[in-house]
């Protein structure tokens, strides 16, 4: 009895390791097949194009606008990079790309276009890029607005001598473009263009007088200012201008004139000098005689025509030959002289035009001080500069007082 208890116990415990051993190699083969069931597809398997929507074009001028559009869907992706393409013709994902210049939370971007066209239809296209690569959005166009152009003041003032014409030109506005030229435009035609006689001012500014020269005399003249911008010409209003008749000023010396002595030589030249001025910038007809005086200190003039000079070398040049001949043709001579001036100050309208225009200053006007007037008067050999500018205008000053009714005869 005993044996078969062992006998029992043997089986049974044999049973027992066969179980668990049974028990143990199911176990493994069941978890490896558990784990290729249960396995799912990796992230990027998911991921798909994301998805784009424009939705306007605002802030469009002459060269600037903002395009505003949206990543609405990522794909379950990262956008890398998002922004627009543009061009001048359809198809713009031809064109040049410009990235987003602002990106918010929710996926809307803007981008902001500078330097375009005026006048010009673009057409823009949005894109954005992730891990399943580019993907465009609609695209849709717009156009520029029309540059202003630049605007010049038609009420401007024009002065004439017998082959010069000196006109002002002022912008009132410059308009959108910068101007690369301008200047004057004039011919003997009506509506001169930059392909007839063109003059460029020096500088880009907004008032300037221009100088038109070697005119013919008594001849008309249309004149336009004008401006480039952008390689097309602007052109302000057209001017019509008649050149004055010389004038018709002569001189003689008392006496033998003797251009060994220096003296004369000097006087000579000086009224000579004087003499050109007077007959390209005014129209005054008359006849001085001149006189060397040893006892004038430095000289003197009168209506009738009887001009001395002294022994002064520095007032034996051309600003004092002008002086004196002012005095001759009526300045601080006549009674007429006196009635264009209210409290020394002049109040005729031509002259002080003149003055205005060549002395580049809207408030400048002519005063008087005893029988001169100032500026531009050359009231001493101080007041001689010896400059071109300085001599025209005397004598253009000395025609418009003339045309205010100053007789010079």
């Amino acid at each position: 009895m005993r044996l078969n208890m062992i006998i029992i116990y043997i089986s049974r415990l044999a049973c027992s390791i066969l179980f668990i051993f049974t028990l143990l190699s199911c176990s493994s083969s069941d978890n490896t097949d558990d784990v290729i069931i249960e396995s799912s597809p990796t992230p990027e398997e998911n991921i798909v194009q994301a998805v784009l929507s424009i939705q306007e074009v605002s802030n469009i001028d002459t060269f600037n606008a903002i395009v505003h559009a949206a990543v609405t869907d990522d794909g379950n992706g990262s956008i890398s990079e998002r922004g627009i393409y543009l061009s001048t013709t359809p198809d713009s994902n031809e064109g040049d790309k410009y990235l987003a210049s602002s990106v918010k939370g929710s996926g809307e971007f803007t981008v902001s276009l500078t330097g375009l066209k005026q006048v010009t239809t673009y057409y823009t296209k949005p894109y954005a890029v992730n891990e399943a690569g580019v993907v465009y959005g609609d695209e849709v166009n717009f156009k520029t607005l029309i540059a202003e152009s630049a605007l010049f003041n038609p009420e401007v003032i024009s002065i004439s001598g017998a082959h010069d014409i000196f006109v002002e030109v002022e912008l009132i506005d410059r308009g959108d473009l910068p101007i690369t030229e301008m200047g004057v435009v004039w011919g003997t035609e009506e509506v001169p263009t930059i392909d007839n006689n063109k003059i460029i001012h020096a500088t880009i500014e907004d008032h300037f007088k221009q100088r038109i020269t070697d005119l013919e005399e008594q001849s008309v003249y249309f004149i336009r200012p004008y401006k480039i911008s952008d390689g097309e010409a602007v052109y302000g209003r057209q001017m019509i201008i008649s050149t004055i008749p010389e004038g018709n000023f002569t001189w003689s010396f008392n006496g033998t004139l003797d251009l060994n002595n220096p003296i004369h030589a000097r006087i000579k030249s000086a009224f000579d000098e004087a003499t050109w001025y007077f007959n390209n910038f005014t129209s005054i007809t008359k006849h001085v005689t001149v006189n060397y005086s040893p006892g004038t200190p430095t000289a003197n003039a009168n209506f009738d025509g009887w001009i001395n000079m002294g022994p002064v070398e520095s007032y034996q040049r051309t600003g004092t030959a002008l002086h004196e001949m002012a005095h001759s043709v009526g300045v601080g001579t006549h009674w007429k002289y006196d009635d264009l001036f209210t409290d020394n100050r002049y109040n005729g309208e031509r002259a002080a035009e003149i003055i205005q225009l060549m002395s580049g200053d809207d408030e400048e006007y002519i005063r008087k001080s005893g029988v001169h007037f100032w500026p531009y008067g050359i009231n001493g050999a101080h007041e001689d500069t010896g400059e071109e500018d300085l001599y025209i205008t005397h004598c253009l000053i000395l025609q418009g007082m003339k045309t205010d009714g100053l007789p010079s005869n």
